[in-house]
């Protein structure tokens, strides 16, 4: 018969239980190295780039939908992406580890506006949806559709390229969120009747009518190219943190897209993202070499306004006549190596914030704070904010203003 447990054997025992638990913790943590997306788990790296081995790379605006017009015709069959479109080359984003692109669908306003701006703005959806299948590649609708994307597995959200998009018809905005539209910029790349570019009206009651119905669609919405009246006193009545899908610090850089100080102060009180642009124009002065150093120098100076919470990576690509700081998507490799070993050292939980980690938590508050339930946005833009240019061009005008007099300012002012 075996002699009973003393108080000290078990002590003894108890210790040794709790080496082998704590053993057994610290040798399944090295073994898995930590996990795929943007959540807890710390991965053993040993440059910058290998992070975005490990984590989906995000990168914002991509014009390549108005390419796929303008170069093909919207006519997808049999057509080598990689020496027609490099923008959208697929083997050049998996080479690149891009896990997650914005795709920004736009026409040209200028000739467009006030009469097929929304025809071509379908059209250009529908061949996106067509490229992305053709590709492999999937379309987000849902922040959980994230959790699909891998480095070199393109997820793609659908963007919307500025506020003529909507045609100043409320109807729109929940007819593009229907079709799959998850981003709306607000830039005023074409002025409409309900966007102006500084003043003391520049959100007119319409505009923050769309802000709250972006809101409760669930619906980011994009500043980019706005002015810095607009950008405050969007973010000052949105409930939903916004974005900018290709902006840097205006400071360093001047830039009708980049940002300043009292901008920067809201998108960190606001929780909201400033996704950095490697277009030259925007990067760098003239005077300089533009290469991944600017980068590097644009994100020490952003890091001193806001954390690395705020900052992601905005790209830019897809647009004709524009130069870069990094040669596509292939360089972000080399990106993310100098972000850590140069200037302020971001560390690899900073790395991982801003491959994916920054972009992924927006698309889940925005989603969180959206009221699908609430009413939807019925009035129009006062009759009177319509230039005279318009009236010929909109059929239905008399039977949405029955009572309206024609306006007589002058025809929409086309910016640079």
């Amino acid at each position: 018969m075996s002699a009973p447990l003393t108080r000290k054997k078990m002590m003894v025992l108890g210790g040794i239980i709790v080496f082998l638990i704590i053993f057994i913790i610290i040798l399944i943590a090295t073994l898995s190295g930590g996990d795929d997306g943007g959540g807890g788990g710390s991965p053993q790296f040993k440059t910058g780039g290998d992070v975005i081995l490990k984590v989906p790379l995000v990168v914002g605006r991509n014009g390549l939908p108005y390419q796929l017009k303008t170069k093909l015709n919207d006519q997808l069959k049999n057509v080598n992406f990689s020496q027609r479109l490099p923008d959208g080359d697929p083997s050049a984003m998996r080479t690149g580890h891009v896990g997650v692109q914005i795709w920004t669908v736009g026409v040209n306003c200028t000739a467009t506006q006030y009469k097929d701006t929304i025809p071509q703005i379908l059209e250009q959806i529908d061949v996106l949806k067509r490229y992305t299948k053709i590709m492999n590649f999937t379309i987000a609708t849902e922040p959980t559709d994230l959790n699909t994307a891998k480095p070199g597995s393109v997820v793609g959200l659908v963007g919307l390229d500025g506020a003529y998009v909507l045609d100043s018809r409320p109807a729109m905005l929940r007819t593009y969120h229907e079709l799959g539209v998850r981003v709306i910029s607000l830039a005023n790349i074409c002025e409409t009747p309900w966007t102006k570019m500084a003043g003391p009206n520049v959100l007119s009651p319409f505009a923050k009518a769309v802000v709250e119905e972006a809101n409760n669609l669930g619906v980011m919405i994009d500043l980019t190219g706005t002015s810095k009246e607009l950008q405050l006193a969007v973010m000052n009545v949105s409930r939903s943190p916004v974005v900018f899908t290709a902006s840097n610090y205006n400071d360093l850089v001047k830039n009708s897209l980049n940002v300043g100080n009292e901008t920067l102060d809201l998108i960190k009180k606001t929780n909201s993202l400033l996704m950095i642009s490697l277009s030259e124009e925007q990067i760098c002065t003239k005077d300089q070499t533009c290469n991944v150093d600017q980068v590097v120098a644009m994100f020490a100076a952003l890091k001193t306004h806001v954390e690395a919470k705020n900052l992601g990576i905005g790209g830019g690509f897809g647009y004709d006549g524009k130069g870069f700081a990094v040669t596509g998507a292939t360089s972000f490799s080399a990106l993310f190596d100098s972000l850590h070993s140069k200037g302020p050292k971001f560390s690899f939980e900073d790395l991982k914030l801003i491959a994916y980690t920054n972009f992924a938590n927006l698309f889940r508050s925005v989603k969180n704070k959206a009221n699908l339930k609430a009413d939807p946005l019925e009035f129009y833009v006062p009759s009177t904010d319509y230039p005279d240019g318009a009236m010929k061009c909109i059929s239905d005008f008399d039977i949405r203003f029955p009572n309206s007099t024609k306006p007589t300012e002058k025809p929409p002012k086309q910016l640079d």
